[in-house]
């Protein structure tokens, strides 16, 4: 979710607590102040497990009880998330801070992807039981039970295994002083987890990445995500007999392993200009977020990838970014 979407997000239910409305949802919390990490772990798992995917936000500042804004310091949040993590056995929500200003107070925003599901926490008591699994329900927190644990199982075996391969590109050309063409060429090896086929539309699939900040430009969306399956005998069809990865109509039809490529198209237009010199110094690694969203699945298959940029070419005006090897 971009930064802006997390502002509005934050500042809508904020509106509804000062309007006397429903103010906390299945995926909203408040808290008046930063709760020790000990204490907020189990109930930050909890959240994450029952929300089956779907990120939750956390806001810093308000009272859970009135609504009333209070306010919260940032500077306390490094020390405090690095003990929240230091709670889980392992696995933790990916978090997303964010100051977020309210009439003449700041609040913090924490935004968390809950999409590596299921949360195991470590027992903070010690004894025989080391670990367990919390389950938030209403505004409460208990440990999760097995009925629970299908609801959170069950749809990640629908999603499938994906991989980057090394013949993906990322390109990129000016075009004029003020824009620049974007096309992403994917090659992924994707890995079927169950024997049901995995059907996945083209429409609910994403890509995108942030350029510098510095830039003050929002992130790059690709548009028109198409999947292809390469063809061995180089006809112009997606469907080879056979072959356990089938491009059909407008989705992927997963049956097995195999590779695909995926393409897209996007567009930036530079407010104040990026004439040659400019869009030479585009010259820094690009992190790209990839995002399927399997039919009949609560859980979209997320992967990011760091591309490097490499030469122009002779004339400047076009560059090409290809993926990082793995450490």
């Amino acid at each position: 979710m971009k930064k802006q979407d997390i502002e509005f997000w934050t500042s809508q239910v904020i509106e509804r607590a000062q309007t006397n409305q429903q103010t906390e949802d299945a995926f909203v919390e408040f808290k008046r102040e930063w709760i020790p990490p000990a204490q907020v772990a189990r109930k930050i798992a909890g959240h994450a497990n029952a929300a089956r995917g779907e990120p939750i936000l956390w806001i810093i500042g308000v009272d859970e009880k009135t609504g009333n804004v209070l306010g919260a310091d940032q500077n306390d949040l490094a020390d405090w998330w690095q003990g929240v993590k230091s709670q889980f056995e392992s696995i933790y929500p990916s978090m997303v801070d964010l100051i977020v200003h309210v009439q003449d107070k700041t609040v913090v925003a924490l935004y968390m992807e809950t999409d590596r599901a299921p949360y195991v926490i470590k027992n903070p008591s010690g004894g025989t039981i080391n670990y367990e699994v919390p389950w938030r329900e209403g505004t409460s927190t208990r440990t999760a039970r097995r009925e629970d644990l299908i609801k959170i199982l069950v749809p990640l075996s629908r999603l499938p295994e994906v991989r980057f391969l090394p013949n993906s590109t990322l390109d990129a050309r000016l075009v004029g002083t003020d824009t620049v063409n974007w096309s992403l060429n994917l090659e992924l090896y994707l890995t079927s987890l169950t024997d049901d086929p995995i059907y996945i539309p083209n429409i609910d699939n994403k890509a995108s990445f942030a350029l510098l900040p510095t830039l003050m430009l929002p992130d790059i969306e690709f548009d028109n995500l198409i999947f292809v399956v390469p063809n061995p005998n180089n006809y112009a069809t997606n469907i080879i007999p056979g072959s356990p990865i089938q491009a059909v109509g407008d989705q992927l039809i997963i049956k097995g392993a195999g590779t695909i490529k995926l393409s897209g198209q996007a567009t930036t237009k530079f407010p104040n200009g990026l004439k040659l010199e400019g869009f030479k110094r585009l010259d820094f690694d690009i992190l790209l977020n990839l995002e399927f969203r399997p039919a009949r699945s609560a859980i979209p298959s997320k992967l990011s990838v760091n591309f490097a940029p490499s030469l122009p070419d002779a004339t400047g005006g076009f560059r090409k970014w290809l993926p990082k090897p793995p450490k």
